[in-house]
Parts: C-alpha cells; sequence; structure tokens
C-alpha cells in the first residue's frame, strides 16, 4: 500500500471483515483511530492485542462467531461503545468490559457463561441484553 492510500485507510470510519478466516488484527487496523464501527464477525479470531484500546471512536463492535475465550481488559476504555457483539464464542466471564459507560446493547448468547455475575449492574444504559444459549446456572448477587 502506497503512503498516500494507507493514509486513506486509516481514516476510515467504518470497517467490515466478516467471514475472512482471518486469525489476528492486523496492526494497520489498530491504527484506524477515526473508526466508530468494527465488524469482524465469523472468523477465526481468538485474541486481541492491548491496542485495541487505541481505537476510543469506537461506538460499534462486531466480534461474534469467533474463538475467543477471554478479552483484554483494555476493552473496558473503548468507553464510546453502544453494540458489543460477542456471541457464539467461548466467554464465561465479563468482568474485562463491565465498565463501558455507553453499551447499550451486549450480545453474549452461545458462550460459556454458567452464571449471571453481579457485574451485570454495572452496565447502567444497557436496553438489550442477550445471554440466551448459555448454561447459566446461578444468577450472583
Amino acid at each position: 500500500m502506497n503512503q498516500n492510500n494507507e493514509e486513506k485507510f486509516l481514516n476510515i470510519v467504518y470497517l467490515t471483515l466478516t467471514s475472512k478466516n482471518i486469525t489476528f488484527l492486523p496492526d494497520i487496523i489498530l491504527r484506524c483511530f477515526n473508526l466508530n464501527t468494527l465488524d469482524l464477525t465469523n472468523n477465526e479470531i481468538s485474541s486481541l492485542s492491548i491496542e485495541i484500546e487505541n481505537l476510543s471512536k469506537l461506538k460499534v463492535l462486531g466480534l461474534g462467531f469467533n474463538k475467543f475465550k477471554i478479552l483484554p481488559n483494555e476493552i473496558s476504555k473503548l468507553v464510546n461503545l453502544i453494540c458489543l457483539d460477542l456471541s457464539n464464542n467461548e466467554i464465561h466471564s465479563i468482568s474485562q468490559f463491565c465498565n463501558l459507560p455507553n453499551l447499550k446493547r451486549l450480545y453474549l448468547q452461545y458462550n460459556k457463561f454458567t452464571e449471571i455475575s453481579s457485574n451485570i449492574k454495572n452496565f447502567n444504559n444497557l436496553i438489550d441484553l442477550d445471554l440466551s444459549n448459555n448454561e447459566i446456572h446461578s444468577i450472583s448477587q
């Protein structure tokens, strides 16, 4: 990519890379500081770089149908997130992202949750929460 094209790419605000068999998030994407939507649904990604925090303007993050078991704590620094889709992964805890003040939609269906953590009360603006098709046995208080 020549420098002019790279500069244009780095200024994008919407990026979808669904169903591309991606196994990791390329570094150049972590330098797209103006991104407000990043959709990586239906890939083979199992981890995110801590540099995900650089995408501070993100409002929508689609990570469904991947191979995540945990997310970096830096995900909690994406304070502008409104929608987070983590459906169809292998996640069992929400502690890494329970401090997202603007989050309204959280999709966690088809994961590995066995209980609903008391951390769920930290989502003050949440209006849509999907925890279906998990093996939830208890609700923490």
